[in-house]
């Protein structure tokens, strides 16, 4: 094994360990390998914008691969939980902040360099008007992938609905789904 894979292997482990110790991995989410390849193959290098990232638990695993994750939640006691992990964890390229999704501006965006977005369920979430805001944000800052949880007909009628033909859609894995700027 190479000394770049066997760092990488490390980090994952002690990251698998750190997200059950601190953030509890949801069991829906069992197969982390699944999780792990995409986010190598669609974050790597990237600056990862995690919308909805609760305790982080998603935001600890694309932090392996991504240059830099910025997670947001409404939720204060969850990301007090992420801020906490990090600092135990000694994690510099995670930042945590409480906040609605659909507030979100340019300047964030901009500030932040975000490339690609992480967002939770696509299908069923994106379907009220401040989905529609963010879209147009979206687009707006440029964003060329926004990878989310749900199956590919829910994210299809999404993207079509809010996107028009700016994105389409294709399936990464059992699991995930990708929109992707044309």
């Amino acid at each position: 094994m190479s000394s770049s894979a066997s760092k990488l292997a490390s980090r994952l482990k002690r990251i698998n360990m750190a997200v059950d110790k601190y953030v509890r991995f949801p069991k829906i989410y069992a197969d982390r390998d699944e999780y792990t390849t995409v986010f190598k193959d669609y974050f790597s290098g990237k600056n990862v914008l995690d919308i909805g990232c609760n305790t982080g638990f998603f935001s600890f695993f694309i932090g392996v691969f991504a240059s830099h994750v910025v997670g947001v939640d409404l939720e204060i006691n969850a990301i007090n939980k992420a801020k906490k992990a990090k600092k135990k964890l000694r994690v510099k390229n995670l930042d945590f902040h409480c906040q609605d999704a659909a507030n979100l501006t340019e300047e964030f965006m901009k500030f932040n360099s975000i490339e690609c977005i992480f967002l939770h369920k696509v299908g069923g979430a994106l379907k009220e008007e401040k989905s529609r805001k963010l879209a147009k944000l979206f687009m707006a800052t440029g964003v060329s992938r926004i990878v989310s949880d749900g199956s590919l007909t829910g994210a299809e009628k999404s993207v079509k609905l809010l996107y028009d033909n700016t994105y389409k859609c294709k399936q990464l894995s059992k699991h995930l789904v990708m929109a992707y700027r044309q």
